[in-house]
């Protein structure tokens, strides 16, 4: 019997500890460095629209030869500044010169047997005969031929030579010598910008596309000077969407003013371009998961002494994250994100 009491005794004194337990871990003080908080305060509100792109010019070239041949010289490097018609760099032209001459010669002969067949036939305009007429258009054929033949060497005797075509800086030149051969396997190439015509490059979903329209200004924010923000305005918006993209996106143009970060902006700089689309200033706000919805109504967790205190409040719009506080707390308060 003593025994059987016992048991009892130990059970009841078991289950206590367990209510306790439950009751402690239910109503009892919580760990607060695991409760985040945050201070009621005053801020401005801001909804932005934020792309992805790159740094491009619209005054661009890329030279490269037409016809292969040996590499005579070389006259730039990167970072020389060019105008519009200085020479680049050139090919060996001396056996590309000589088949020009050779054309023109050929022409010239092509030329006068044509003229002599075209004198013999001149009193035959109405009775010439059929031998006659085919003499006189196989000249004229060759001869049209044999001129054409003298063009294409004039082009690629031309060819053999790069002029700049625009006023710009030289930012590539890949890395061949004079006396290499360049083929169309081993390429020879220069590229040019216009630091005047940089532009900022961005692709916008079709849902966000409608919202920008020509001179809306923008932050552009470069990944090589992530504290250094430029000023962009929009300068063109696609009317088709890009080609090869996934979805349906549209180049938006922007210009971009490098005063603040200089000559430092390099063509192929990536980073982001904000819109700031919406702001109300001085507005008291807090994060979004801050307000629960318990029963149809919206409350905060407010710190009161000894734990919080579940307060309904009327909300305003949400931007970015933040909602704004129309009533129900003051700033300075402090709210949890649970109930104490």
């Amino acid at each position: 019997m003593m025994s059987f009491v016992k048991k009892r005794w130990y059970l009841v004194l078991a289950a206590g500890l367990i209510l306790a337990f439950v009751g402690y871990r239910q109503f009892g003080p919580k760990d607060l460095s695991k409760v985040k908080s945050y201070t009621v305060k005053t801020i401005d509100l801001r909804e932005n629209l934020s792309f992805s792109g790159g740094v491009d010019a619209e005054e661009k070239a890329k030279m490269v030869f037409q016809t292969t041949g040996k590499l005579s010289f070389v006259k730039v490097t990167e970072g020389i500044i060019v105008k519009k018609g200085w020479l680049l760099a050139g090919l060996d032209t001396g056996d590309l010169a000589a088949a020009e001459r050779a054309a023109y010669y050929k022409y010239l002969a092509a030329d006068a047997n044509a003229k002599y067949v075209e004198d013999t036939v001149k009193d035959h305009d109405k009775d010439e005969s059929f031998l006659q007429k085919n003499n006189r258009v196989t000249a004229q054929t060759d001869r049209d031929t044999k001129y054409d033949s003298w063009l294409t060497a004039q082009r690629t005797l031309r060819y053999a030579t790069l002029y700049s075509p625009i006023d710009g800086v030289i930012y590539n030149v890949t890395d061949n010598h004079p006396g290499e051969f360049i083929t169309a396997t081993n390429l020879f190439e220069i590229d040019i910008v216009n630091p005047a015509t940089i532009i900022f490059t961005a692709n916008a979903d079709q849902t966000d596309v409608v919202k920008l329209k020509n001179g809306m200004m923008a932050d552009i924010t470069l990944d090589a000077f992530p504290d250094k923000p430029l000023r962009g305005t929009v300068k063109e918006i696609a009317y088709t969407p890009s080609v090869g993209e996934t979805g349906t996106v549209y180049l938006v143009k922007l210009t971009i003013d490098t005063s603040d970060a200089g000559n430092q902006t390099r063509m192929g700089m990536t980073g982001d371009v904000t819109f700031l689309m919406r702001e109300k200033k001085g507005v008291m706000a807090i994060p979004q998961n801050y307000v629960k919805a318990v029963k149809g109504e919206k409350i905060v967790y407010k710190r009161v002494v000894g734990g919080s205190q579940a307060t309904r409040v009327t909300t305003g719009e949400t931007l970015e994250g933040q909602t704004e506080i129309l009533s129900g707390l003051n700033e300075g308060e402090t709210i949890y994100d649970q109930a104490l």
